[in-house]
């Protein structure tokens, strides 16, 4: 935001009181307001060398911008002092500027405040809005801002643009005035109603930061690119910038959106756990007084701390009890696994045994049936032999008791291999 100069570019014509009628002047005037600046300004010369103080304001400003002549400021600012001499508000006024800014003179800032009093005293709405910026900066004279203040606001009464965004300026900054935003946004409205690049500007800053009015990223743009059509880089530079904030801010928005997410189920998960140890709390208590402990009692205490204790693996939330659940079940499968598949092999460990033992069964079985047929089978023999031996002994009373002992051994042997 700043202040600023305005110089009157425009040909001020005073109006010819009485009957109409053609005259010098205003052939001047007609020729001027044509473009046919050569014939305006060759009409206004001798009406200016006859001392008419509207014709010697009126050459000095086609001396300053060379419309119809050479472009000197020297010659305007001889002419404007001719006609400011004669009290026109106008030459004074504008023979201010020219000591301001030092065009065909020596920069004079006292000087430009005397001649912007003159104007000023006058009701020239240019010159109180010029001679305030002088006590604004304090250039030619004490700075104070409060009489700044006061001629900003005589110039924004008539209409000045300049004046209504300067005093739009000195609400919101506080300069000689109360800090009034709302204030400031009717003066930078005022004034950019009228096309001041430099008051849309201003309002726009206004609706991008809500001061004086309901912030507006919208609005701010709309005025930020009126600004930069005519030209003003501010225009064009805040308008980048905004564009540039409004997509940070989304996306600061979105994070802190995030960030509130979180806290507000940190906050749930908070409740939660405070809540579940308010109920376990409650639970304990009358698990140790279903002990027999007494409230209050070292053992109702002890009781209390072991509680806590067994219970202090349980999930403070729902989510976590659901992992440790799952991770149980998990394990509690694995074992459930582990324990069917040491069952198996202990069972077939068992079949195995039992087959050996049948097998031993069966190999001391077949070794006895072969011990006992071979027995029998010797006994067959022996008693056969023993038959045949007998009947041809010659001692038959021997041969008859050894054949009866014989013939029991056969009886006793063959009872065995029936």
């Amino acid at each position: 935001m700043k202040n600023t100069f305005k110089v009157l570019l425009c040909v001020c014509a005073l109006s010819v009181s009485g009957a109409a009628y053609a005259g010098p002047k205003e052939d001047a005037i007609a020729a001027y307001d044509k473009g046919d600046y050569k014939r305006a300004a060759r009409l206004f010369e001798p009406l200016a060398k006859h001392g008419d103080a509207v014709a010697q304001y009126n050459l000095g400003v086609m001396y300053v911008f060379g419309q119809g002549v050479k472009q000197d400021y020297k010659k305007a600012v001889r002419l404007y002092g001719l006609a400011a001499a004669q009290g026109n508000a106008s030459a004074q006024y504008n023979l201010g500027v020219m000591y301001v800014f030092g065009q065909g003179v020596t920069r004079d800032f006292k000087e430009a405040t005397r001649l912007y009093g003159l104007a000023a005293a006058q009701g020239s709405a240019e010159a109180q809005n010029n001679l305030g910026v002088i006590y604004q900066n304090g250039q030619g004279v004490t700075q104070d801002y409060k009489e700044a203040a006061r001629l900003y606001g005589l110039a924004a009464a008539q209409g000045s643009a300049d004046a209504q965004n300067n005093l739009g300026l000195m609400y919101h900054y506080s300069k000689g005035l109360t800090q009034d935003y709302k204030e400031a946004a009717r003066l930078f409205g005022l004034a950019a109603a009228q096309g001041s690049a430099d008051a849309r500007n201003n309002l726009g800053l206004m609706y991008q930061n809500g001061h004086g009015v309901t912030q507006d990223y919208k609005e701010a743009a709309r005025l930020y690119g009126l600004a930069a059509t005519q030209g003003d880089q501010r225009g064009r530079d805040n308008g980048v910038w905004l564009k540039a904030l409004v997509a940070t801010q989304a996306a600061e928005d979105f994070a802190k959106a995030k960030e509130l997410a979180a806290d507000e189920e940190a906050a749930k998960q908070s409740r939660v756990q405070q809540e579940a140890e308010a109920q376990a709390q409650v639970k304990d208590a009358a698990e140790c007084k279903s002990f027999g402990a007494a409230v209050g009692s070292p053992s109702y205490v002890q009781c209390r701390i072991s509680l806590k204790a067994l219970r202090q693996g349980v999930s403070d939330n729902q989510q976590k009890a659901s992992q440790d659940k799952a991770r149980a079940d998990m394990l509690k499968a694995e074992f459930e696994q582990q324990q069917s598949v040491d069952q198996q092999r202990a069972d077939q460990e068992s079949q195995r045994e039992m087959e050996q033992q049948r097998l031993v069964e069966r190999a001391t079985a077949a070794q006895e049936k072969m011990a006992r047929e071979a027995a029998c089978t010797n006994a067959r023999i022996r008693d056969k032999n023993t038959g045949d031996s007998g009947l041809g002994s010659t001692n038959g009373a021997v041969a008859i008791l050894s054949l009866l002992g014989k013939i029991a051994n056969t009886v006793d042997t063959a009872e065995k291999c029936e």
